[in-house]
């Protein structure tokens, strides 16, 4: 939250300043070490503009090839809608909620929770961000799931 001062008192808030969302913290067990290929991997175009360009990683371990679709490759920008969703769903499951295959939300929750403007703008954005996270395409030999040592 860069920009932004705390309040001074509690009678006196600033207009730029918003109280963070608690329920966006993930708390509980994480394994950083099973995370460690996922983030070192580029699943994401670091630009800000989308780029068109397939995109192929190759080490001795593991490849990684990226397609994007027509509005363009995903990029790291639009990666965070996939954490918040994440941390959403998380939240939900500490709760002991049911979750849905099926994802609903309101923009405006998403746009308060990521320090999005407010306007006609941001719907736009939210439609773009959408469609590169629905059209980008990855095929990897990354290893997964609950069994992976047994098949590396």
């Amino acid at each position: 939250m860069t920009g932004m001062t705390p309040p001074v008192s509690a009678g006196s808030v600033p207009g730029n300043w918003r109280e963070p969302d608690r329920r966006f913290v993930i708390s509980g067990p994480a394994r950083p070490r099973d995370l460690r290929d996922l983030m070192g991997m580029p699943f994401f175009a670091l630009g800000r503009r989308p780029d068109s360009e397939p995109l192929h990683y190759r080490t001795r371990q593991s490849h990684i090839a990226i397609t994007p679709g027509v509005p363009g490759m995903a990029t790291i920008r639009d990666a965070d809608i996939l954490l918040w969703l994440g941390g959403q769903i998380v939240d939900a499951l500490n709760h002991g909620l049911w979750v849905s295959r099926h994802v609903r939300f309101t923009p405006w929750r998403l746009f308060a929770d990521l320090g999005w403007g407010d306007g006609a703008h941001q719907y736009h954005r939210l439609t773009g961000v959408l469609a590169r996270l629905a059209t980008t395409r990855v095929a990897t030999s990354l290893r997964n799931g609950p069994d992976w040592h047994e098949k590396s």
